[in-house]
């Protein structure tokens, strides 16, 4: 049994996504197959509470945490992308809480990564991606902790463990700190130093039963070269940070596009409230929604930037550009939700019409995963009102401005 308490609760779990077979894949298997019951409390067993979000039992949702973390592992491997790898450290910071808890903590990170990106912006190409490399070697150091019983048994020695998942949640925790973050300076000091000197040979320095590890095939090269044309579109960790803040409190209705105190101390506290309500996976989901808004403009011929450009303003969407966003989102929320073993289902909305949250997280259904031609226009303009919204989030957070191609 790999997720324990979404299968007592008969949840469907979808089967991994990674294909290749190489580091990454088992990597995914470690964190799915041997980390069971991560951040679980054993007074809660019995799945009986409602300590969880939307009144879920917590051993619930933590189990629905860590297929996150699965997940945008899964989602990295397939794009590349350094947004993607973001995700991994914002999920291993959701779970493992290293700089403490709430939107204040997670927001340190996030302007550390911001200044890291900005950082590398100055370091000869082929150093600009430390960043994603951390993460791989995050899930080498997992793989190997996998498959080799030597590293194993001598980490597990070290810290008083037998096998189980008890010594994999000690190393996942342990080993992400380390792995993740122990370059983080590196584009800041390599923005004012030249490098010098030769890096010695890995493999020299490896045992023969980690060498084999390296040459049975599984470490083929796992990230796709970045694909031709990148999102025109200027933006940043901290961007998407603070557009998943607003696009959520628009969401709840907590800001309306009217407003023009959107930069208030009091209105920002509202939305980092109402974004530190939220699980794990509707964070992931409010960033992922921030980060599709570029190529949803890009499909109407538009992108934002805070630079002088000779290009068109764009002061509003017209009806058909707001259709295509809403289709475009739709589509991509159901993929999103399809990919975290969502299925359709209305079992949990009353006869008054009125849905019951606590049914609808713990049985993973939900009633607008259909096509977008069989939604009502109150779902439709869902999708659609809050990306005429982001103009004005957009000019008020980051200086930024949508202009047409």
């Amino acid at each position: 049994m790999a997720y324990r308490a979404l299968e007592k609760e008969k949840v469907y779990v979808p089967p991994i996504n990674v294909t290749q077979e190489n580091f990454v894949r088992e990597s995914v298997e470690f964190i799915r197959d041997c980390c069971e019951n991560l951040q679980f409390d054993p007074n809660r067993g019995d799945l009986t509470d409602r300590d969880g979000t939307d009144g879920v039992p917590y051993n619930f949702e933590r189990d629905v945490d860590r297929l996150c973390l699965e997940r945008v592992v899964s989602r990295f491997v397939e794009t590349g992308e350094r947004e993607d790898a973001f995700d991994i450290y914002f999920c291993y910071c959701e779970i493992f809480k290293p700089f403490g808890s709430g939107y204040s903590s997670t927001r340190d990170l996030v302007k550390l990564l911001s200044g890291h990106e900005e950082a590398s912006g100055s370091l000869p190409m082929e150093h600009r991606d430390s960043y994603c490399h951390l993460v791989h070697v995050f899930l080498l150091g997992l793989a190997i902790y996998k498959n080799n019983k030597k590293i194993r048994t001598a980490y597990n020695d070290k810290y008083g463990f037998c096998e189980g998942p008890e010594a994999c949640n000690h190393f996942l925790q342990l080993w992400g700190f380390a792995s993740l973050f122990h370059e983080i300076g590196y584009p800041f000091e390599m923005a004012h130093q030249q490098m010098k000197g030769d890096v010695c040979s890995v493999f020299g320095l490896m045992d023969a039963e980690i060498a084999r590890f390296f040459a049975d095939g599984r470490m083929t090269r796992i990230v796709p070269e970045k694909k031709s044309g990148k999102n025109l579109s200027d933006t940043t960790y901290l961007n998407l940070y603070d557009f998943a803040l607003a696009l959520n409190g628009r969401y709840n209705r907590s800001i309306d596009t009217d407003q023009t105190d959107l930069d208030s101390e009091e209105v920002k506290r509202r939305l980092i409230k109402d974004f530190d309500k939220l699980s794990l996976e509707f964070k992931l989901s409010n960033l992922a929604q921030a980060k599709a808004f570029a190529k949803q403009l890009e499909a109407i011929g538009c992108f934002y930037t805070d630079r002088a450009v000779e290009c068109e303003r764009l002061m509003d969407f017209t009806d058909e550009e707001l259709l295509k966003i809403a289709r475009l989102e739709h589509d991509r929320w159901c993929r999103e939700k399809a990919d975290m073993g969502w299925t359709y289902g209305n079992g949990y909305v009353s006869a008054d019409g009125k849905d019951d949250r606590r049914m609808r997280a713990l049985t993973r259904k939900h009633k607008d995963m259909v096509d977008f031609s069989e939604l009502d226009r109150e779902t439709v303009l869902k999708d659609s009102e809050p990306m005429r919204f982001m103009i004005q989030l957009l000019k008020v957070f980051n200086g930024l401005n949508i202009y047409r191609m």
